[in-house]
């Protein structure tokens, strides 16, 4: 069960927050244990308990770099670790938002208390005022004070009506309390019931089953119950994986749909957009270039960035760079003059000779002006980053437009997506969604690789694929 603690103001990865506004997680973590949060929890329990015994199975854990908070039970009993927990949950929550109205009441009457004194004082300060003779040094003074109870009133008015509006939000419940799935039965009693063959069939289907209880997503359909909004899918035989062979592929017809549910959510036909993997997750999978090559394909002029990869200068070359984003903000190259992979209305830039990560030029005033150059020119910026948590891609994240997260089939789990989401959501750049990648299909593994070939065109070779008829409309 994990719980997402409100206010988000101050996280780290907030440029906007100040350490001072910082929750203590690890305080928090040790509130979920105390006493007041037992007598909560022990109302909605089905047998009343000691307060050591409702905690007796508890453990709590905080994530680093969230605001989240995850809580497991230990119990005997499916059903009584899933009714402890949840119990345990909502009473902390109920928990934090008393306090926070206890707080806030107080602070009220603290305010309303000061309002009536500061009336108290200018009434008696007005009444003396009257008895005295205009324009005398008395009364002057006294005109003086009334007008300073008078400002100090209005503020202690002000203040009085942020107390009151402020909303008392505790948190929420993100992802709500799940039994594990029992054990699987060993395989050696297998073996004496069912012989070797069923034996080796039944281990495949418990594996299965284990994966499955890990609570990985296999499905699109699986994003459902976490609420996050499925931009698009990328099918199997669409994924690239290599640049080298970049000319041999065709924009895919779920790459197309991205790009147009894509260009639906955007202000714009000029932005930048950064895609980025659940963290602990390496894929081989492209989906920046297919998008990219999508966009192209509609005549929307394309720049692909990817600063994983230091693109090779020739297919046969061993090791061998070539100039790419570092070189660029380094001042070595300017954009014109870059010599990179490129297809028609598309450009692709490597990680340059710094190699994949050069973290540190990332966020410099040269990256800011290069954009603005992009966006000057109405270019579709695309960056290809690596896991969420990574500090390239949280410096990226502050720079571009838009953020979209890849959700990998049967490797990404539910709490990871949740995590990640929620972190995402605190980036300056605006959150749009998450793409369903499709595992690869064994007839696309058995096909037989596509020769690669250099990409640079030669002078008087004719364009590369160009675009088709179904990206008419949006040229």
């Amino acid at each position: 069960m994990s719980i997402l603690i409100n206010p988000l103001e101050g996280n780290a990865f907030s440029p906007l927050g100040r350490g001072d506004e910082l929750i203590n997680m690890r305080t928090e973590a040790e509130l979920v244990r105390s006493m007041a949060v037992a007598e909560i929890a022990n109302d909605s329990l089905t047998n009343t308990l000691e307060p050591e015994e409702v905690f007796e199975g508890l453990s709590v854990s905080t994530p680093e770099n969230t605001q989240l908070l995850d809580l497991e039970y230990v119990s005997d009993s499916e059903e009584e670790a899933v009714e402890r927990v949840s119990v345990i949950g909502q009473a902390f929550l109920e928990y934090r938002r008393v306090r926070a109205q206890s707080q806030a009441d107080a602070q009220t009457s603290s305010v309303k208390q000061q309002i009536e004194q500061r009336l108290e004082e200018r009434e008696e300060a007005s009444v003396e005022l009257r008895d005295l003779e205009p324009g005398s040094v008395d009364a002057g003074s006294l005109s003086d004070q009334v007008a300073s109870l008078t400002a100090q009133i209005d503020l202690l008015r002000a203040r009085l009506i942020d107390l009151e509006t402020v909303p008392q939000d505790p948190g929420e419940v993100v992802t709500p309390a799940t039994a594990d799935a029992p054990p699987p039965i060993p395989i050696a009693v297998l073996f004496g019931l069912i012989g070797l063959t069923g034996a080796t069939v039944t281990a495949l289907g418990l594996a299965l089953l284990s994966v499955r209880a890990a609570g990985r997503i296999h499905q699109p359909d699986d994003l459902g119950p976490i609420g996050i909004q499925l931009l698009g899918e990328i099918e199997a035989e669409n994924r690239v994986t290599d640049y080298a062979s970049l000319a041999a592929y065709k924009p895919s017809e779920s790459a197309r749909r991205l790009r147009n549910r894509l260009l639906s959510m955007t202000d714009s036909r000029s932005f930048s957009l950064l895609l980025s993997s659940p963290t602990g997750e390496s894929c081989e999978d492209n989906t920046a270039l297919a998008l990219a090559q999508a966009f192209a394909a509609a005549e929307i002029p394309t720049v692909l960035i990817d600063v994983t990869s230091a693109l090779p200068s020739d297919p046969d070359a061993q090791g061998a760079t070539v100039e790419g984003i570092s070189d660029i903000l380094d001042g070595a190259m300017s954009r014109d003059a870059l010599s990179t992979f490129a297809t028609r209305h598309l450009q692709v830039i490597g990680a340059g000779n710094e190699g994949p990560g050069s973290q540190d030029s990332y966020l410099a005033p040269a990256m800011v002006e290069l954009l603005r150059q992009y966006r000057a020119d109405g270019k579709v910026v695309i960056f290809r980053s690596f896991e969420v948590h990574d500090v390239s891609t949280v410096g990226l994240a502050s720079l571009v437009d838009y953020f979209v997260l890849q959700i990998h089939e049967g490797i990404t789990t539910r709490r990871t997506v949740t995590s990640c989401v929620a972190e995402c959501q605190t980036f300056p750049s605006r959150f749009l969604g998450v793409v369903y990648i499709h595992g690869e299909s064994l007839d696309q593994q058995s096909r037989p690789p596509i020769k690669p070939r250099h990409l640079r065109r030669k002078p008087g070779e004719p364009p590369l694929a160009g675009p088709t008829d179904s990206d008419a409309s949006l040229r």
